[in-house]
C-alpha cells in the first residue's frame, strides 16, 4: 500500500478518533456543568431550607408567645370572675345576714306591738266596764229624778 492510500484509510479512523475525542471533551465538559448545576441546586436547595428554618422557628416564636399571652389572659380572667364570685358571695352572705337582723328586729316589735295591743285592749276594756258603771249609776239617777 502506498502512503497517500493509507491517509485515505487513516482518514475515517483519525476522524473517528477525533470524533471520540470531542465526543469525550462534551462529555466532560457537560459533566462538569451538570456538577455545577448540581451544586448550584444544592445550594439553592440549602439556602431555601435555611430561610425555611429561620421562617419556622419565627413562626414557633409566634405561635408560643401567643399561646403565652393566651394563658395569661386565661388566667386573667379565671382570677376575675373568682373576685367577681367571691364579691357576690361576700356580699350574698351580708345580705343574709342583714335579713335575718331585720327578721329578728321584726318579730320583737311584732311580740312589742302584740303586748301593747293586749295592754291597750285591756285598758280599754277597763275604761270600758267604768263607762258602763257609770252609764248604770247615771241612768239610775235619771230614772230616780224622773220617777
Amino acid at each position: 500500500m502506498n502512503p497517500a492510500s493509507r491517509n485515505i484509510e487513516s482518514q475515517p479512523v483519525q476522524q473517528a478518533e477525533l470524533e471520540l475525542k470531542y465526543l469525550k471533551q462534551t462529555i466532560y465538559v457537560l459533566r462538569k456543568k451538570l456538577e455545577n448545576t448540581e451544586i448550584i441546586q444544592a445550594e439553592k436547595i440549602q439556602e431555601i431550607e435555611k430561610k425555611n428554618m429561620t421562617e419556622i422557628s419565627q413562626l414557633k416564636d409566634t405561635v408560643n408567645s401567643l399561646r403565652d399571652n393566651l394563658e395569661r389572659s386565661r388566667i386573667g380572667e379565671e382570677e376575675r370572675v373568682q373576685q367577681a364570685v367571691s364579691k357576690i358571695t361576700d356580699e350574698n352572705r351580708q345580705l343574709k345576714v342583714t335579713v335575718n337582723a331585720l327578721r329578728t328586729e321584726m318579730e320583737r316589735n311584732r311580740f312589742s306591738l302584740m303586748d301593747q295591743v293586749d295592754k291597750k285592749g285591756i285598758e280599754f276594756e277597763g275604761q270600758i266596764l267604768q263607762l258602763k258603771d257609770t252609764i248604770v249609776i247615771l241612768r239610775k239617777k235619771l230614772e230616780e229624778n224622773y220617777a
